[in-house]
């Protein structure tokens, strides 16, 4: 996983990275996004525009990456 904050700001980006040759699911937390717990997140997916929920999995295909835009709310 990959976290930058926007400059000068709270908000930022996520990557999560499948460098293997299979696909691969994980079910995403704060503390593996490397955002902290006692705060409150907005969560999008930035490829799909879709919101995130830490509910559920994400799947990540092989060689492939899921950017995440986070927000403070």
């Amino acid at each position: 996983m990959w976290n930058t904050p926007k400059k000068g700001a709270e908000n930022g980006w996520i990557g999560v990275f499948n460098r293997s040759k299979n696909v691969q699911s994980i079910l995403p937390t704060l503390a593996k996004l490397g955002l902290s717990s006692d705060r409150e997140y907005a969560l999008v997916d930035i490829w799909n525009q879709e919101d995130l929920d830490l509910k559920n999995s994400l799947t990540i295909q092989p060689n492939g990456v899921v950017f995440i835009k986070y927000l403070i709310k």
